[in-house]
């Protein structure tokens, strides 16, 4: 090995490791992680996306039948689903829910009718605290080659402490598995373009494959891949192919190396590589639905729905014709346009993939562009075009914030000096007898050469040496084509997000960050400075206290910016503060304080009468009891309840005048009933609907106690309050 690979004394080792030995620091990082994520999730009730993942991830499994849950493809589902299937957790059978593709009702059935869901969920958490960690080793996987070994281990510091991270990586959720199968995406095609091999064409096909039945939102990802293989074309350098069975030279054996230096030539390579991305894309999918057209199994298959999503006002499809009908309008009634929506028509009439994942797809375009959303008081079906931005500021810790600004100057003050640029250390150069004389091949008219690239510069990795952040001593930058792409899907996530209408939780962020712990990792540029150790080692300390004092509750954690999560629920709601995830807190803290019957107003889709306290329902996403009669007693309510986010009786923009003398006239004739009470035997026992008053009546408490102190807390999601009958009556006055 040359001088310029030597390793460089100014640059910091990674503390507990040895050059060629175990990475200590890593894994114990990663162990921090799991022990974090594993004694956080066994406290949280089963959260809102929970149940409807779990739910069909099982149905797939047991069934082999994907009616459930279209909307998210079914890779990251049946991962979490695997462990309960062998644990011989029973699915319930045929019933009219399982027919018309009710995931709600049938998660209910079998998560607290048939099986204990509770046991069962610790173990789909924990295959996903397994892609947590895999999320992370990806992260230090990129930040080394991109930046080198101390810059990764940074990297992973701030993934491993993450608080966004913790929150949803212990969840069964599909944000999370789309981080990492993104990162791996770039991650395996930029050692694609550095060698192309059939073993790095196989991994990134798969890597790509994967993230496409993960999530929908995956396309993201291509215009990064389109913008590395522009550089890859663009570059002078060639690209170097590796020839199966093709003789490198006379006297040697082998896979033969190719280079390969005329654009035109590179250009034919790079279409044929696309083409077998996209054959690899398309043979995933199929696999992952089982090679069938049609997602519905067993008798039932002729009368079976998917869940559908009609108009206002429009007739409920009774067949999956009506149902295609319904879903392939937007929401004026009129036919949907563009690329996307056309490309699933085709795709429908030619069975050209599955028609779970099409349906799901236009699903999925549909339900996105209208959705209610939260931001500092407001409430709006077509979001803003600030609300990612905000919620990035205020959910990000500070010292990754800080870290990120370093490591970003870093990075620009390395760029500008690109004649200083040197081979990566792990690049083509120093593997496989690389460094070893090997004699030329001969370039042909179409300017492919066979040969050995250890005569040439490694094609894609570079290593630079700053003249400012580190003095002109420091390797940074080591592959400006990984680089390209990760700031390419940066721009291109942060445009989709500016205009995405569909605000309901930062977690639609989780792609970005890490990308973004590994441009943080580029601080390490600065280490050579006292006050570079300073701001490091500072901002280190300080993530790991805000990780560590925000624990179990990682899923309402907010920054100092804001005054913590205490006063979250006045910036975000819904996955941002509340998912339903208290409930079994709420269950020891009314043991504790002896409550008696708590009235409940509830944001998520689990049973609160499973864990064990006595409840009575409030308004609430979904019905699970009798209907709260109102008087003196315990209230709780769900931050996203008490906001109105879903529910526009409960906003303040709601009362008006003209509502407000409408509730008093029906008031007063509630008061002149014999009765004495407007709600009847079969109401009390929720058989019955409430009257039009009684319904007001419960939308005007919890619109009230939004401007009322809580007297206690339940985690950060859930507010108490205990209320007199005065109290009460004050509440529910017009």
């Amino acid at each position: 090995m040359g001088d310029s690979h030597r390793p460089n004394p100014s640059v910091p080792r990674p503390a507990g490791s040895r050059s060629g030995g175990r990475p200590v620091l890593p894994l114990l990082l990663l162990a921090t992680t799991a022990v974090l994520a594993v004694t956080s999730l066994l406290g949280d009730s089963i959260t809102f996306d929970e149940m409807s993942h779990l739910t069909s991830g099982l149905s797939y499994l047991k069934t082999g039948d994907f009616r459930l849950a279209p909307d998210h493809p079914p890779l990251a589902k049946l991962w979490a689903a695997l462990p309960l299937a062998a644990l011989g957790a029973h699915w319930p059978g045929a019933s009219p829910s399982w027919q018309a593709g009710a995931t709600w009702e049938i998660g209910w059935l079998w998560f607290y009718g048939v099986n204990d869901g509770e046991r069962l969920l610790v173990f789909a958490r924990c295959m996903m605290v397994v892609l947590l960690l895999a999320t992370c080793w990806a992260v230090y996987a990129t930040a080394c080659r991109l930046l080198g070994r101390s810059a990764g281990l940074l990297a992973l510091t701030l993934a491993a402490l993450s608080p966004t991270l913790l929150a949803h990586g212990r969840l069964v959720t599909t944000d999370l598995p789309l981080a990492l199968t993104s990162t791996l995406v770039l991650l395996t095609f930029a050692r694609l373009m550095e060698r192309v091999t059939v073993g790095r064409l196989v991994a990134s096909a798969a890597a790509l494959a994967a993230a496409s039945v993960t999530k929908f939102s995956w396309p993201v990802v291509l215009p990064a891949l389109a913008v590395m293989v522009a550089v890859a074309w663009l570059r002078s350098t060639p690209l170097v192919c590796v020839v199966p069975g093709m003789r490198s030279a006379p006297d040697r054996g082998g896979a033969g190396v190719v280079l390969v230096t005329g654009r035109g030539a590179r250009l034919g390579v790079l279409l044929v590589v696309a083409v077998l991305l996209a054959a690899g894309v398309w043979a995933g999918i199929w696999t992952c639905y089982g090679w069938r057209y049609s997602p519905f199994r067993g008798p039932d298959a002729d009368g079976a729905m998917m869940i559908s999503l009609e108009n206002a006002g429009a007739a409920t499809p009774r067949n999956m014709d009506e149902a295609w009908e319904a879903i392939l309008l937007d929401w004026d009634g009129q036919p949907q346009r563009g690329l996307v929506a056309e490309s699933v028509r085709w795709g429908r009439d030619h069975h050209a993939l599955p028609e779970a994942y099409l349906y799901g797809l236009a699903y999925t375009i549909k339900s996105t562009r209208q959705r209610w959303g939260y931001l500092m008081g407001e409430v709006s079906l077509n979001g803003w075009w600030y609300y990612f931005p905000i919620a990035f500021a205020i959910k990000t810790p500070i010292p990754t914030l800080l870290l990120l600004v370093v490591g970003v100057g870093a990075l620009a003050g390395c760029c500008r000096n690109p004649r200083s640029w040197a081979p990566l250390a792990d690049g083509p150069t120093q593997r496989g007898g690389m460094g070893k004389s090997r004699r030329a091949g001969t370039m042909s008219s179409s300017g492919v050469a066979g040969g050995s690239p250890c005569d040439m510069p490694a094609p894609s990795a570079w290593a630079c040496h700053p003249s400012g952040p580190a003095g002109g001593a420091m390797k940074l930058l080591r592959d400006p084509l990984l680089l390209a792409g990760l700031a390419a899907l940066a721009v291109t996530y942060v445009a989709l997000a500016l205009d995405s209408p569909t605000n309901i939780g930062h977690r639609h962020l989780l792609p970005l960050y890490p990308m973004l712990f590994v441009l943080a990792g580029a601080a390490v540029a600065w280490w050579a400075r006292l006050w570079g150790r300073i701001l490091i080692g500072v901002c280190v300390v300080w993530l790991a206290a805000a990780s560590l004092w925000i624990h179990p509750h990682y899923l309402s954690y907010f920054n100092e910016l804001i005054g913590g999560p205490t006063r979250g629920h006045l910036y975000l709601a819904d996955s941002n503060v509340d998912w339903g995830q208290d409930l079994k807190r709420l269950a020891r803290y009314a043991a504790r304080q002896d409550t008696g019957p708590i009235k409940l107003a509830y944001f998520g889709s689990a049973n609160p009468c499973y864990y064990g306290f006595v409840c009575e329902m409030l308004p609430s996403t979904l019905a699970f009891g009798p209907p709260a009669v109102l008087t003196a007693g315990t209230y709780v309510v769900s931050v996203t309840q008490l906001l109105g986010v879903y529910d526009p009786m409960i906003r303040d923009e709601y009362w008006t005048p003209q509502r407000v003398e409408e509730y008093r006239r029906l008031q007063q004739a509630a008061a002149s009933e014999a009765s004495g009470s407007a709600m009847t035997e079969d109401q009390l026992r929720g058989v019955a609907p409430l009257s039009e008053h009684e319904t007001l009546r419960r939308a005007r408490l919890l619109n009230r106690l939004q401007h009322r102190r809580p007297d206690d807390r339940v985690g950060y999601s859930l507010f108490v309050y205990r209320l007199s009958q005065a109290d009460v009556e004050t509440l529910t006055a017009p």
